[in-house]
């Protein structure tokens, strides 16, 4: 039997969202050195092609937010980027206090 190659799939949804989701909270949080790291690497899984669906996994409020700070931020929107980062300090607030 012949061997068949293996077909590189491509980067799913949930990798490109963990890194979204990682990218927001090194803004929010302020770690520039992470931030030029998240750039890159969502820059390289949508340079590589389409992606595979990822999984139907549920997302936080917070984790929510903190996509929106990196798509909004790769976007070049900084006064959106700003207003989603206090956004985001204000849903932890309410978490915090509702003790959730």
């Amino acid at each position: 039997m012949a061997r068949q190659g293996v077909v590189f799939a491509g980067p799913t949804d949930a990798d490109l969202w963990s890194c979204e989701i990682s990218l927001g909270r090194a803004l929010a949080v302020g770690h520039t050195s992470n931030v030029d790291f998240y750039r890159d690497k969502i820059n390289a899984l949508k340079a590589a092609g389409p992606r595979r669906s990822g999984t139907g996994r549920k997302f936080t409020r917070v984790e929510l937010i903190e996509m929106k700070i990196a798509r909004a931020f790769m976007a070049s929107h900084g006064d959106n980027t700003r207003y989603l980062i206090g956004e985001r300090a204000h849903q932890i607030a309410l978490e915090l206090r509702s003790g959730g």
